[in-house]
């Protein structure tokens, strides 16, 4: 027996170091619940090798199957496999099966490694990065720290601050520029109210390369929390796979991440993931070019309303300092496909061959209804599709607070 024991630690101590020298996570994220999987899937998803350390056997035990949610991201991903599953889209989802199947999911996501049944004994910093010590007897190292924890237990142990933005729930989406730094959305379990999560109440304040989202994700359904979790994930994953650290975070790159991963920054009820103008739409109401409409627990772009002159105005001054002699002579209610091409002739420098170039993708590349028309009356969408196209506001930097050009 004695000689078996000494076998057994001899193995034991070979495995952990076989783990330590060939899986060197860039991400590691701490608690396993709906925000830290989704966390950490999204973390490998884009291109991070990422360690998910739970001390329970368990994934997503949290999970609770809400009334409503969006119908976005990791969650809907995860209820789709288990209803397809189970043959049956029906039945209610318990904490269970979604643990079954997040960990069936993990196993076929690359860059993925779990640690269940495990904890830290402690944390501390290596450099920009983290050095944390497993209950297993483990030392890992990793450029990035991620807190999915419910308390922020690991922001207290590792001596850290309040996030750089305190309250993570903004209802009041327009007054300020924060709604440009959206990373994530959800609904108030209370009053169904909707708010968006801006990315620097995901970023510990005076503490490079740590990122919080357990204690927000505490407040929130499984659903919201999984969005949350994969903002956290794709922050981590930027500051690992490009070298840098939170404290030069790219808003824009971040929310393009998580768009091609289907998750949300801006709420709308009326435009879902599978819109093929959904990305578009994201990122023009993220530059505040046009704006959603809330009203109670509905917060709508209304893709085929009309589209002001009044409504573009400011914001595309700030975009383009230019335009202000466009606008000048302009004010128009009901803005026309011609009223548009001139907008981006005159802020684009291009000429008339605009207009055969829009008329030739009009039912083809940019997927319009009827036929191009100078005067047809302009939706919402198209304003959108056009603006993409031809001015991207998008493509323009913000800082965390959303002012441009940082």
């Amino acid at each position: 027996m004695t000689k078996r024991f000494f076998a057994l630690v001899f193995f034991g101590l070979l495995s952990l170091s076989a783990f330590s020298e060939t899986f060197k996570p860039g991400v590691v994220v701490i608690g396993g619940n709906c925000a830290g999987t989704a966390s950490a899937f999204q973390a490998s998803r884009s291109g991070v090798k990422t360690l998910l350390i739970e001390k329970s056997t368990q994934l997503g035990a949290d999970f609770t199957q809400p009334v409503a949610f969006y119908k976005a991201g990791l969650y809907q991903e995860l209820v789709k496999n288990i209803y397809k599953l189970r043959k049956d889209s029906t039945s209610s989802i318990n904490a269970a099966a979604a643990s079954t199947i997040l960990k069936t999911m993990a196993d076929t996501v690359k860059n993925l490694k779990l640690q269940l049944n495990t904890t830290y004994k402690s944390i501390k910093k290596s450099g920009k990065g983290w050095e944390i010590k497993l209950s297993d007897g483990t030392t890992v190292h990793t450029d990035v720290l991620i807190d999915a924890t419910s308390s922020n237990e690991v922001v207290s142990a590792t001596g850290g601050n309040q996030p750089i933005i305190a309250t993570p729930f903004v209802k009041d989406f327009y007054s300020n520029k924060l709604y440009r730094t959206s990373v994530s959305v959800g609904h108030d379990q209370q009053s169904g109210e909707p708010y968006f999560v801006p990315l620097a109440a995901l970023i510990i304040k005076g503490q490079v390369n740590l990122v919080a989202v357990g204690k927000i994700a505490a407040q929130q359904s499984s659903a919201d929390a999984m969005l949350s979790g994969q903002a956290a994930g794709a922050s981590g994953a930027f500051c690992s796979f490009f070298k840098t650290t939170t404290e030069t975070l790219n808003v824009r790159t971040i929310q393009s991440e998580l768009f091609s991963y289907k998750s949300l920054a801006v709420p709308f009820t009326d435009i879902q993931t599978s819109d093929p103008d959904f990305t578009a739409i994201q990122h023009i109401s993220l530059s505040g070019a046009l704006q959603g409409k809330k009203s109670g627990a509905e917060f709508k772009f209304n893709p085929d309303s009309t589209v002001s002159t009044e409504e573009i105005r400011l914001v595309f001054k700030e975009y383009v300092s230019r335009s202000q002699i466009w606008f000048l002579d302009k004010k128009i209610e009901k803005m026309t496909l011609g009223d548009m091409l001139s907008l981006i002739k005159y802020t684009a420098n291009r000429g008339d061959e605009l207009n055969r170039e829009v008329e030739r993708g009009w039912a083809g590349s940019f997927n319009f209804k009827g036929k191009f028309d100078l005067k047809h009356i302009l939706t919402r969408r198209e304003f959108v599709v056009l603006s993409e196209s031809y001015l991207k506001p998008f493509t323009v930097r913000i800082d965390l607070t959303g002012r441009l050009g940082s």
